[in-house]
């Protein structure tokens, strides 16, 4: 399971990053301010991928066997 949430995580989480920073310069150089839609896709999407990454590194460390 660990696998699935990194290859999802990952990429959703690149893809959303630098579609936020892309419409964060943009609304800088042509002083339109986002609509809230598009500021809520983003936090919505980075957070819950960061969630999937931090859920497969625990995963990774809970299958770590014991002595």
């Amino acid at each position: 399971m660990a696998s699935v949430y990194m290859l999802i995580g990952l990429p959703v989480f690149l893809l959303s990053g630098a579609f936020g920073i892309s419409e964060w310069v943009e609304s800088i150089l042509t002083g339109i301010p986002r609509s809230r839609g598009t500021i809520m896709l983003v936090a919505l999407s980075l957070i819950i991928s960061f969630q999937m990454l931090l859920h497969a590194v625990q995963i990774d460390i809970n299958s770590v066997p014991k002595e």
